[in-house]
């Protein structure tokens, strides 16, 4: 399994970096559910730590960077890899080739914790952007909104009310942005259906938060793309292969299908230095060298381009 995804998606969403506080959950955590965590097989993780109140179950050959902690059991399928910490309430169980780089506790105590709801008062208007067509929204509440196929929503800073919110397949819904960043509360329904969108593309917002208090199932479909936390304490969170979500997901349940990327907290991926040897841990495992090794890293960085120190000089591995 290549670790060069998950580099290749931070040089291109440093600027998505979330700094919202969901209830009495730690800031730490990239995702978090009140009742299971699945991560899928060959699934990516980079960024914060991976929580639940129950039980964590990580897919075969997936990777996860950061800790995984749960108030039940941990499972790490085959040749998967958890670059951190695990800590459980319960069992840990490791499968064939598969292993955790930090420390490893169970039968401890984990806290719970809460995410809270709150009420969305919306609007009477309906919106609906039909297809191959494009509409620019002021903030403010409304009521139920369709973004059809190919169809595209121009959102800014500010704080929008839906009753729900449907995006179609290659729906795109962009967020233009200056000085704060975009709140939007959902009352009921929420689906990002296959190879849609939720991007930034323009401004210099702090981060775009997305809450859902309704209790159907949220779906990220296939090869779709969220820039973006999510919060929905009273649902689960189903990310459907090959979809990309660069943000928090603090949900009821989560469930990353296989082939998964999650971003989790990206500011966490430039300051995590376990080795304390100035360079951090997702540069390292990009250039080979361990993140947990002060005495082995990369010999220079040079416009990108990651050079390790052989017995023949520097070779290139990037």
């Amino acid at each position: 399994m290549s670790r060069c995804r998950a580099w290749t998606r931070f040089m291109s969403v440093a600027l998505f970096v979330s700094t919202v506080s969901y209830s009495d959950v730690p800031t730490g955590f990239g995702i978090f559910s009140t009742e299971e965590t699945v991560i899928g097989d060959r699934a990516d993780f980079s960024g914060g730590s991976i929580g639940s109140n129950g039980n964590i179950r990580v897919g075969s050959d997936a990777e996860v960077i950061g800790s995984v902690i749960a108030g039940g059991n941990i499972t790490v399928y085959d040749r998967s890899t958890v670059f951190g910490d695990a800590t459980a309430a319960g069992n840990i169980s490791l499968g064939n080739s598969s292993q955790v780089t930090g420390t490893t506790v169970q039968h401890t105590t984990v806290p719970a914790y809460t995410i809270n709801s709150k009420s969305v008062s919306t609007g009477t208007q309906n919106i609906t952007v039909n297809h191959n067509q494009s509409l620019t929204l002021d903030p403010g509440p409304y009521r139920d909104v369709i973004v059809r196929d190919r169809a595209q929503l121009y959102l800014s800073s500010g704080v929008y009310n839906f009753k729900s919110l449907d995006i179609g397949s290659d729906g795109w819904v962009k967020f233009n942005i200056s000085g704060d960043g975009v709140e939007i509360n959902i009352q009921n329904g929420f689906i990002l259906s296959d190879r849609a969108k939720m991007e930034l593309v323009s401004g210099t917002a702090e981060d775009i938060v997305i809450y859902a208090g309704g209790s159907n199932e949220i779906r990220i479909g296939s090869n779709s793309k969220l820039h973006g936390s999510l919060t929905a304490p009273n649902a689960k969170v189903s990310v459907f292969s090959r979809a990309e979500v660069y943000g928090a997901i603090y949900a009821r349940r989560v469930e990353l299908q296989p082939d998964v990327f999650t971003g989790g907290l990206i500011e966490n991926w430039i300051t995590i230095d376990t080795d304390n040897d100035g360079v951090p841990d997702v540069v390292e495992l990009e250039a080979g060298t361990d993140p947990f090794n002060p005495d082995d890293k990369p010999a220079a960085v040079v416009e990108g381009t990651f050079l390790n120190q052989t017995d023949d000089g520097l070779q290139k591995v990037k």
